[in-house]
């Protein structure tokens, strides 16, 4: 199928959907209802948006940066079907390329909001949801060697994705959307600390990304890497046991001045010091529930991750439509965090996420700030968001890693 036949196919889709009741949504301003404090209940207060389809960017990177194959994917995600979990959605996808199709189901948990200003100077707020699920890729004769190789023979299985979708709600317009979804490369996503261990594949430094609005430029090796101080914002722990179900959400814990900084870079193997576009850095920061408590990357020396949390800058977004200019880095590591909310109150968690840099924002202060922090709503660049990783494979323990579809039970957002 050539890109030509995809952009009719995806006109197709997309319009066909159009003419199927849809009725576009409309997002009410104003906070998200999760600024009630550290271990209180919250009433989430989160929008009603539409399905949106909009092309995109399939990218194939290798492990020094390397664009090696990219083309347009065409996307149709739904809106989010929120759950009787109070931070959970669930969201329907559909792709299009000349390399696969695919039809399947995203876990969306809920991340934060803010406010911003369009180029034109028009109000409006950014809803962030991140996003990970297993993706089975049908793929075409023409998908050899472009693809991860767990979704070809002799697997065929599910390609596992992580990353996130943001909305942009203005006043008196239809939400606009921008997503990443990533797979990341066999050293890590098929290793054997993995749920998806493949010997065979856990040497793997290919990362394979799709990006939307297609407006988008992979750039990975001079895309620079969020860093320096880290303003503020939020951790938001919620309890979580497998068996017997348990599952509550608690209100935002504000996070105190800390720092964001890069002690080196690389290519992803061999391990060492290089040029490569896989920017290692240390993350530390201090939440403020109750005592002040430590927030950090753990240092893993030895594995592709040596200070415990790697940055991988794409590119950027041009343009005049949202997400208007500004820059993508996605993230993979373990963090350590304090959890009072629950037992035990040490939490160390895989954790997996994203950063945008670009059109400055402003966040919504919670309610009551504690004696330890300041509050600074803005103008802020980057919003980096991350998730902590309970793979529901390892069911009935409750337990951290990676490989496969997961929950989570922290999202940890930090404004730079």
């Amino acid at each position: 199928m050539n890109c030509l036949k995809v952009g009719g196919a995806c006109a197709l889709v997309v319009g066909l959907f159009l003419l199927d009741g849809y009725v576009p949504a409309q997002c009410a301003p104003g906070a998200d209802g999760f600024d009630t404090g550290c271990c209180a209940p919250v009433t989430p207060v989160l929008p009603a948006l539409a399905q949106t389809g909009y092309y995109g960017v399939y990218g194939m990177i290798d492990g020094c940066g390397n664009v090696l194959f990219q083309s347009q994917v065409c996307i149709v995600i739904s809106a989010p079907v929120y759950t009787p979990l109070c931070d959970y959605a669930v969201f329907n996808v559909l792709m299009l390329s000349p390399l696969f199709t695919c039809n399947g189901t995203l876990l969306g948990k809920y991340a934060r909001v803010w406010r911003e200003l369009s180029p034109t100077g028009m109000p409006g707020q950014v809803w962030r949801f991140l996003l990970n699920g297993d993706l089975l890729l049908n793929l075409s004769a023409s998908a050899a060697g472009l693809v991860p190789p767990i979704s070809e023979p002799p697997y065929s299985q599910a390609v596992h994705f992580t990353g996130f979708i943001d909305f942009e709600c203005n006043a008196g317009s239809s939400p606009t959307g921008a997503l990443c979804l990533s797979h990341w490369p066999g050293v890590l996503q098929h290793s054997p600390f993995s749920t998806n261990a493949v010997a065979p594949l856990s040497s793997g430094t290919t990362t394979y990304h799709i990006v939307a609005p297609g407006n988008f430029n992979y750039a990975p090796t001079t895309t620079a890497e969020p860093q320096g101080p880290v303003i503020g914002d939020s951790s938001r722990h919620s309890s979580l046991v497998w068996s017997p179900f348990v599952y509550n959400c608690f209100g935002d814990t504000p996070v105190a001045t800390g720092s964001l900084t890069t002690s080196s870079n690389n290519c992803l193997l061999p391990l060492g010091p290089g040029t490569g576009p896989f920017r290692h850095q240390v993350l530390s920061t201090i939440d403020c529930c109750g005592s002040p408590s430590p927030i950090g990357s753990v240092p893993l020396s030895g594995t592709p991750i040596p200070t415990g949390l790697v940055a991988l800058p794409l590119g950027a977004w041009t343009g005049g439509v949202f997400p208007y200019n500004r820059s993508l880095t996605v993230y993979f590591g373990v963090a350590l965090s304090n959890n009072p909310c629950s037992s035990p109150p040490t939490v160390l968690r895989v954790v997996t996420g994203a950063a945008t840099t670009g059109s400055f924002g402003f966040t919504f202060p919670p309610l009551n700030w504690p004696s330890c922090f300041n509050p600074v709503a803005g103008p802020v660049s980057t919003f980096l968001d991350l998730q902590g990783m309970l793979p529901i494979s390892y069911f009935p323990v409750t337990l951290s890693g990676f490989g496969s579809l997961f929950a989570s039970d922290w999202v940890l957002s930090l404004t730079l």
